[in-house]
């Protein structure tokens, strides 16, 4: 199998998965080596977002020098390692703080508080376990959760969104009041008091002056210097110079003012459009923006509505439902139990897996299921087997195929009853045979015949045995009187008998003194100590009855004191 090349091995989740305390985890900003144990034990390739990571090889070669480093020498070239994980983490958990960092969250955000991992400050979940101080969860509880938390922040999101204020919507009102003050109240400019017109009577007054003089000189130079005439002309010209003014250059100076007043107007106008289109712009991006966080809570909701209908669907299929939490608590119980009765597991590690599947069964039982049909007592096979989220429908199922094969049995055994009776020649017996079974049932009846009248009883099995459906009526009727329980389905205790003894069975050798040749004389069951318990094991995870279970073990030679000493140790998940 290849190995993983990429820098997508998280250095801190691996750890853990080794069975490191997530207190025992640290990082030394100084070199930026991640630590164990304040000891340096490998510097990661990459850091995102607070987690540290590199390749699967990389840090496999740091974990060997780390146990390396652990190993003291008992002096004889064996060595120990001195590193014993506290706890056990089942098999395929999420490290709750670990897998919301990979799912892209602060790690400053994730905290924890009375019993429940909490995430920017709200609740997220309560964990399936809390070892070493570090909270892990079943796959199934975590996603759950996650989709929960995500559902809840976008509805929050959505339902507190608050459009922003457009800084556009203020510089338009801004310009069309302006607009309008200029349209309703144009300016009023005195010409006069102007500077263009101070020029213009200025060059006026001088063109004026210089008509004067050449008028005086020209009349007195015709002795006309003192007549009326002079004074007539000089007149004329002041009248002139103050007619130009007020016919050309007044109107022309109210006329540039009154351009200017339009052009100022027709600037600013033209100023709205622009701002418009940013104002319209703005809106826009805030209505997707609102409309993308609408459409992502309409995704998660209906991923999440997806499962809850699959779930009614399997419920009205199979007659089972159970709430996600419920079925979440009970898959991680059943974890629990299988890393418990898996070979290898040791006392310590059984011990502590009972610890957390006590707590696991406190949560079942707030859930409203029983804990007592995943007790300690119960091993993992009729733990599997348990319904315990049986629907009306499914409750009526069952009553109607129990109602069904009770009716079946009722037919059968009358139909056996009658074919036995009938093969019974003496009245007599035939009386007596009608009574038992009429009191006590058809196996007693029968019983009874062959006590008494062991021709009779011949010719009734006899009967009976012409019928394959007849012949199991005994064994059916045992079955319906027994409480009801779930049936195995497997080898019988037989052939589980068979099978472990041509699994674990050797063969013997006698060796020849003279020749030293060794001729097998015999067969024996396993003497080996290792071999005896993966052959307990064996029968133990066969799934049969406790009374099978232990008839086989006394017929594979164990004694009553071993079976039960065995029994306490593999108890308690």
């Amino acid at each position: 199998m290849a190995s993983s090349t990429g820098y997508d091995t998280g250095v801190r989740q691996t750890l853990l998965g080794k069975g490191v305390s997530n207190a025992d985890i640290g990082y030394n900003s100084a070199n930026g080596y991640v630590t164990v144990k304040g000891q340096d034990f490998l510097k990661p390739a990459k850091v995102l977002n607070g987690a540290s990571y590199d390749t699967l090889q990389n840090f496999n070669n740091a974990w060997a020098n780390y146990n390396k480093a652990q190993t003291p020498s008992t002096g004889t070239g064996v060595s120990t390692s001195s590193y014993t994980p506290k706890s056990t983490v089942p098999t395929g958990s999420v490290a709750v703080r670990s897998g919301l960092q990979s799912a892209g969250y602060d790690p400053s955000s994730i905290g924890y508080s009375n019993g429940a991992v909490t995430l920017n400050n709200q609740p997220f979940m309560t964990p399936s376990y809390n070892i070493d101080n570090t909270a892990y969860a079943t796959p199934g509880a975590y996603n759950s959760a996650l989709s929960n938390y995500r559902i809840n922040d976008t509805l929050g999101q959505v339902a507190n969104t608050k459009l922003p204020d457009n800084p556009y919507t203020q510089q338009i009102s801004d310009q069309i009041a302006y607009l309008m003050n200029l349209a309703q109240n144009p300016q009023t400019v005195d010409p006069y008091s102007t500077p263009e017109y101070a020029a213009y009577e200025a060059q006026a007054q001088k063109a004026a002056g210089q008509n004067v003089r050449a008028a005086q000189e020209s009349l007195g130079s015709s002795g006309f210097g003192r007549s009326t005439m002079l004074s007539d002309r000089t007149q004329g010209i002041q009248n002139d110079a103050t007619e130009y003014l007020n016919t050309q250059v007044v109107p022309q100076i109210i006329a540039s003012n009154q351009a200017k007043q339009q052009q100022q107007y027709n600037q600013i106008l033209a100023l709205l459009d622009p701002l418009l289109n940013q104002q319209s712009y703005a809106d826009n991006r805030a209505q997707t923006e609102y409309g993308n966080s609408v459409t992502a809570l309409g995704a998660l909701t209906g991923e999440q509505q997806r499962g809850l209908d699959n779930r009614r669907a399997d419920a009205s299929l199979t007659g089972n439902y159970l709430t996600t939490d419920q079925q979440n608590a009970i898959d991680a119980l059943l974890s629990l139990k299988s890393q418990a009765e898996a070979k290898g597991t040791t006392a310590a590690q059984r011990t502590a897996l009972s610890t957390q599947a006590d707590a696991v069964r406190s949560q079942l039982q707030a859930l409203g299921i029983d804990p007592s049909l995943y007790g300690s007592n119960v091993n993992l096979a009729t733990a599997r087997q348990a319904q315990p989220g049986r629907t009306l429908a499914g409750q009526q199922l069952d009553l109607s195929a129990q109602q069904q094969s009770f009716n079946q049995q009722q037919e059968l055994e009358q139909f056996a009853y009658q074919k036995a009776r009938d093969a019974i020649a003496d009245k007599q017996w035939q009386t007596k045979f009608d009574e038992d079974v009429r009191q006590y049932g058809l196996s007693y009846g029968l019983q009874q015949l062959g006590a008494q009248n062991d021709e009779a009883y011949r010719r009734a099995q006899l009967a009976l045995s012409q019928d394959d459906n007849l012949r199991a009526w005994t064994q059916l009727d045992y079955d319906q009187s027994q409480p009801a329980a779930s049936k195995y389905v497997g080898m019988t205790a037989s052939q589980v008998l068979d099978n472990i003894k041509s699994l674990y069975t050797e063969p013997v050798y006698t060796t020849d003194p003279l020749t030293q040749k060794q001729t097998k004389t015999g067969e024996q069951l396993t003497k080996d100590p290792t071999k005896r318990t993966e052959m307990f094991e064996s029968v133990v995870d066969a799934g049969l009855s406790e009374a099978e279970t232990k008839q086989i073990l006394l017929s594979l030679g164990y004694t009553m004191r071993d079976i039960e000493t065995r029994v306490k140790q593999y108890s308690g998940n």
